[in-house]
């Protein structure tokens, strides 16, 4: 994944088990999805259908256009992993601010 607008990256690399990482892939990917940080965000907290996205032009792509759909089987856990990553980074930020 790639969002532009944060400068940022982020790799997912699907075999025997599922790893994910900050940062680009250590190897070429076979796909790059492309998309703002607000899209990610609707994509990955539900409020926001991939496909319809990728169709109105949120989200561009590289690489194997297979990969890239073969991503929708996996949305539901993705969705899931994000929401609790999201809710401990909102913790930990009102941690944070309560001891300021």
């Amino acid at each position: 994944f790639r969002i532009p607008d944060l400068d940022r990256s982020f790799a997912i690399a699907l075999g025997r088990e599922v790893r994910a990482r900050v940062g680009a892939p250590d190897a070429a990917a076979d796909v790059e999805l492309r998309l703002r940080a607000a899209t990610l965000d609707g994509m990955f907290t539900g409020a926001l259908d991939p496909m319809a996205a990728a169709m109105a032009g949120e989200i561009s792509f590289v690489g194997d256009a297979g990969k890239a759909m073969a991503l929708q089987q996996l949305q539901a856990d993705l969705e899931r992993l994000y929401r609790a990553a999201r809710a401990g980074r909102d913790a930990l930020d009102a941690l944070r601010a309560a001891d300021a």
